[in-house]
């Protein structure tokens, strides 16, 4: 009679003999939670208890991922708050034109001669 495999539900692992959750955060909030993927083990060797324990677990994360999600982390609002600041100045900045070295006022050479005796140069 040919044994039939039992198959892990999805997001449990098998370490040694004990059995481990594991989840991958999405990239769009893992600056937000800090990780790249959530783990946890188990404690058990039983499939049938790890798989309970397992889905309390991934339900538990990807909570915790909506919740993420509903919030931004500085660095991300930092980001999309420069992307912002450039777009609206890239206006601005692609009309403005650099001084000509002509345009820049000399400084006033007469009164600085009467104050220190120097000559302004010619």
């Amino acid at each position: 009679m040919a044994r039939q495999a039992r198959s892990k539900p999805k997001g449990i692992a098998l370490r040694g003999t004990i059995y481990h959750a594991r989840l991958t955060i999405p990239k769009d909030v893992r600056d937000t939670i800090g990780m790249i993927e959530f783990t946890q083990s188990l404690e058990t060797s039983d499939l049938k208890v790890a798989a309970a324990r397992g889905e309390a677990c991934i339900r538990d994360w990807k909570r915790q991922i909506s919740d993420a999600r509903g919030t931004q982390s500085p660095i991300s609002e930092a980001i999309l708050w420069k992307a912002e600041f450039d777009k609206s100045n890239e206006k601005h900045l692609s009309n403005w034109t650099s001084p000509s070295i002509t345009d820049t006022p000399r400084p006033h050479f007469e009164a600085i001669s009467n104050c220190s005796g120097l000559t302004p140069p010619r």
